[in-house]
């Protein structure tokens, strides 16, 4: 597709190679088979070969490691790998431009039930009873799901 080398399993793209050297890996449409690992590594082992980046399985998860460095990044659909910097999974990105590399920001607070968190940008939600609606904490706001 245009300059990008793309690699498909069962026609889902797994592997996207961009002429600036960026990779995206992708499960193949959200299946995380023993197939799909299987043609990943294999890609990778051919397109980068000397890159050592690999795809393992790790409790029910995949984790992408870079050999070279150590560095390990949890795998996640549309991972772009900028594999000409040094140390590429530091610098990784989803495309989404979420930052999944080493130096990601810590997840939001943790709240309990029927309380109001307020994060270090200012903007609070509040959570519900049970499956709970979210709703602005500031008062009104539009709300999703049931009454709380």
């Amino acid at each position: 597709e245009g300059d990008d080398i793309v690699v498909r399993l069962h026609s889902a793209e797994i592997v996207r190679l961009r002429p600036s050297a960026d990779l995206v890996l992708s499960s193949g449409g959200g299946w995380r088979t023993v197939s799909a690992l299987d043609a990943i590594n294999g890609s990778l082992a051919e397109l980068l070969p000397d890159d050592q980046i690999t795809v393992t399985p790790d409790s029910g998860e995949w984790i992408v490691t870079d050999s070279r460095s150590g560095d390990t990044v949890p795998f996640a659909e549309g991972l772009v790998i900028p594999t000409a910097r040094a140390h590429p999974l530091r610098h990784a990105w989803t495309e989404g431009a979420v930052v999944v590399g080493v130096q990601a920001p810590p997840p939001p607070p943790v709240v309990a039930d029927r309380q109001t968190a307020v994060p270090q940008d200012g903007l609070g939600f509040s959570l519900g009873g049970g499956l709970g609606g979210l709703a602005g904490a500031a008062g009104g706001g539009a709300g999703v799901g049931g009454a709380g």
